[in-house]
């Protein structure tokens, strides 16, 4: 019986042995046909002809060569001209002519720069709203915000431009933070990410864009949501109820001019039974910011307290 269950034990252990070394070499096999796949894809990709450009741009050159800009390299320069404008006479004479594009005068407006980017990105779905967009009517271009030519990264896949300032007076991350670009121009916003309770966007958790459209919107302040309350809610969702003691909704009106006041002093105090929606009224503190009415501002916050 001893001698049976050793015997049954030990084929066991052969068993796994040789199990163990068919997998170990299909793993193997399998790297080493990737590895090969990948080589020969890049020996492919080097004996194309890099576009004539590339002979002195080098470094921008570089920069498109792993994105979709850089997908339809030819030997004539093509993908270059499109953006910077026909070089046929700069390449007879690159010291004294230079390429002619709406990129590269410094006299064209920010629709004329614009344009040029419209001609392959128009009909993309982001840019459905770019006609109605803030940024678009205070004459802010693509290039305002993105840069092709800028360094790659993964969190980097929209290319937006590289900043060097930070609101934040640490270092959060070594990934580019597109809210580094936003704030060049919102500087009234740098003070609102650093308050005690903000939103982690600094630390790199959300972005600007997560919350506004930059690229236009139906809704005010460029809001991604059908409505303010249904934007919280996407990532708030334990707040959207039904609770048992519902909150009385504060009514709303249009955002007055003074929209930061209403939104950092204005306050509703909220009175009452809170276990009879119906009865319960809200007090509004009057502050300069609230409606003739005595209505509550549109940032009333849906608060928890009595």
């Amino acid at each position: 019986m001893i001698v049976t269950h050793a015997v049954t034990t030990g084929t066991k252990g052969e068993f796994h042995m040789r199990l163990k070394s068919i997998i170990t070499a299909g793993l193997l096999a399998f790297t080493a046909a990737f590895t090969a796949s990948y080589a020969i894809a890049q020996d492919k990709k080097a004996v194309e002809p890099a576009p004539v450009c590339a002979n002195c741009h080098e470094k921008q050159h570089n920069t498109i060569l792993l994105t979709g800009h850089g997908a339809n390299y030819d030997a004539a320069g093509t993908t270059c001209q499109n953006c910077h404008g026909n070089a046929a006479e700069h390449l007879k004479d690159p010291m004294k002519a230079k390429p002619i594009s709406a990129l590269t005068t410094k006299d064209a407006n920010a629709a004329e720069k614009s344009a040029v980017c419209l001609t392959c990105h128009a009909g993309q779905r982001q840019l459905e709203n770019w006609n109605i967009a803030k940024h678009r009517k205070v004459d802010v271009s693509c290039v305002s915000c993105h840069s092709i030519h800028g360094t790659q990264s993964a969190s980097n896949n929209k290319e937006i431009k590289d900043s060097s300032f930070a609101a934040a007076p640490y270092t959060t991350t070594q990934r580019k933070l597109a809210y580094k670009t936003c704030i060049g121009c919102h500087a009234d916003v740098r003070g609102d990410i650093l308050r005690p309770s903000h939103h982690p966007i600094i630390e790199g958790k959300i972005g600007c864009q997560d919350c506004h459209d930059p690229h236009g919107a139906l809704q005010k302040a460029s809001l991604r949501g059908d409505s303010l309350n249904d934007l919280c809610f996407t990532c708030h969702a334990d707040k959207r109820g039904p609770f048992i003691h519902e909150h009385p909704r504060c009514r709303r009106t249009a955002p007055s001019a003074t929209r930061r006041t209403a939104r950092t002093t204005a306050r509703c105090s909220h009175r009452g039974p809170r276990n009879s929606a119906a009865t319960a009224t809200p007090t509004v503190i009057r502050t300069a910011s609230t409606t003739a009415a005595g209505r509550c501002p549109t940032h009333c916050p849906r608060t928890s307290g009595s």
